[in-house]
């Protein structure tokens, strides 16, 4: 029986259960110490690539293709900005993206098959060539293709993070080697610049402008040609320009009728005056023969100064080619012959014409000329006012026809150089997919970093100790409730219902000298 020990002195009952456990208290934390060591020794590391790629502005943020807008450009605000970091980021860890990546690369070399051969200790070899073994057991279950195996590794291993508000995405990719995480990040980075362009771009956009170019570029000529057909057809240049000519010309011939007319009704007065006067004067009267100037000539002189006076009346408010001026000259030259048969004297008789009478009936005679000329002036300014008003309602009719085609004419003008434009965007955007120019930039490219991110060294031997003291402790206190034997007094007197009378320590030496 064990010696008596002083139950309510808890440090002696804590030194008595760590004295019965000695073994396990060194032998355990020597074990995990061990497991420490070798995890940190000969663990597998892992080794990780950095990098940072900055989305600009550019046109694959404000611009549509032209396809779909025909480029029409769309408001930019910060809910949209994050919105496109978020759909970069699910463009990169992509399976289409991946599988790229794992073509490009070969699945070996992204599994870890393609890196050079570590010495390891032959123990831990044997270690994971038998976890290996387990491994490939487990997979063997639901076999899948090296290629596959590699895209699934590398969507674990890829990590794209952007925070909020910015737009630099920050790369990740965690690899067995330092060079083989720089290589995927690197060829991985190069791949999703390649998507970008493509993605942003319709294949096809360009060919379809240049289709649709040549159709209304016909359509185009068409129109033009059908417009310059009706404007020769109708002897036109301009509607408005035609319009105002005809317009002035009936303002002038108006002008012209209103004139002649006021001339006329004063001819046809001054007529009417002359007959009644010609009723009172006697037409001849009794007188000697004399030799005398000839009256009737001088007052042909004074008509003919009248008319003249009167011609440059006229022309000053009328041109050369005027009814009114053409008929003044036609009297002129009609006066200036009766004139010029005219004798500057003549032998008068007491029996002779009366002067007064003569010069009446020369007047009448003006007058009527006059008359006569106004009159077909008067008529020819109706013809030519009815041909004029004629030939504007002829305009009025063809301007109809002539707004239609100059309507298609613009309309396919403005679709040709919209069309235009839009050719020229496919152009630009797929040249610069060919030179590779985006708004995606590369800020840091992928990082070659040779220190290990796992396994921590710091967490494992902070893990181990923890382990060691709770795996120990936990161990004791489970032994300590699986073990049954009596320990201390009063633990006998329970268990017997008699009192101890005396107990003997438990010690090596002391037991040696009982046997």
């Amino acid at each position: 029986m064990s010696s008596r020990i002083d139950q309510s002195d808890p440090i002696n009952t804590v030194l008595e259960i760590a004295f019965r456990h000695k073994w396990k208290i060194i032998i355990l934390p020597l074990l995990v110490a061990s497991l420490v060591v070798l995890v940190v020794l000969y663990f597998p590391r892992r080794y990780v690539s950095e990098a940072s790629v900055l989305v600009q502005v550019g046109r694959e943020s404000v611009g549509i293709d032209p396809t779909a807008t025909t480029g029409a450009m769309i408001s930019l605000m910060q809910s949209g900005r994050d919105d496109e970091m978020t759909s970069a980021i699910e463009v990169i860890k992509s399976r289409e993206v991946l599988s790229l990546l794992v073509d490009r690369l070969g699945a070996d070399v992204i599994l870890g098959g393609g890196g050079e051969e570590k010495e390891t200790h032959p123990l831990v070899t044997a270690v994971f060539q038998k976890v290996g073994q387990a491994i490939a057991l487990l997979k063997s279950i639901d076999p899948i293709s090296e290629r596959e195996e590699a895209i699934n590794a590398l969507s674990k291993s890829v990590e794209v993070k952007a925070e909020r508000g910015s737009t630099i995405l920050q790369w990740t990719v965690e690899a067995d080697e330092p060079r083989l995480a720089q290589l995927i990040l690197k060829e991985l980075i190069e791949i999703y610049q390649q998507e970008h362009l493509r993605i942003h771009r319709n294949q096809n956009s360009k060919q379809f402008f240049v289709n649709q170019l040549e159709k209304l570029e016909l359509d185009l000529a068409t129109a033009q040609e059908n417009l310059r057909d009706a404007k020769n057809e109708i002897g036109i240049v301009s509607v408005l320009d035609r319009r105002g000519t005809l317009e002035g010309k009936v303002r002038e011939i108006e002008i012209a009728k209103y004139a002649a007319e006021q001339d006329l009704a004063k001819t046809v007065a001054t007529i009417s005056d002359l007959l009644s006067q010609m009723e009172s004067v006697p037409s001849r009267e009794v007188g000697d023969r004399v030799t005398m100037p000839n009256a009737g000539a001088d007052q042909l002189n004074a008509q003919l100064y009248a008319l003249k006076v009167r011609r440059l009346d006229l022309t000053s408010r009328f041109r050369e080619d005027h009814p009114a001026v053409q008929a003044i000259t036609r009297q002129i030259v009609e006066a200036q012959e009766v004139v010029d048969g005219e004798e500057e004297t003549r032998e008068q008789v007491v029996n002779r014409i009366n002067p007064i009478y003569e010069s009446m009936i020369l007047e009448l005679t003006q007058q009527q000329s006059v008359r006569a000329g106004l009159e077909g002036l008067v008529k020819t300014l109706d013809s030519q006012h009815k041909q004029v008003m004629t030939e504007l309602l002829q305009l009025n009719d063809a301007e109809v026809r002539i707004d239609n085609l100059t309507r298609r004419v613009a309309v396919a003008e403005k679709q040709f150089f919209r069309y235009s434009d839009d050719l020229e965007q496919a152009r630009i955007d797929a040249e610069m997919e060919e030179q590779r120019i985006s708004n995606i930039s590369v800020v840091q490219p992928a990082a070659l970093i040779e220190r290990p991110v796992s396994p921590s060294k710091v967490l494992v031997v902070l893990g181990g100790f923890l382990f060691a003291i709770g795996g120990t402790l936990s161990v004791i206190l489970a032994s300590e409730r699986l073990d049954r034997s009596i320990k201390t007094a009063d633990a006998a007197e329970s268990l017997l219902g008699v009192p101890v009378v005396a107990s003997l320590p438990n010690e090596n030496r002391i037991g040696q000298l009982i046997g």
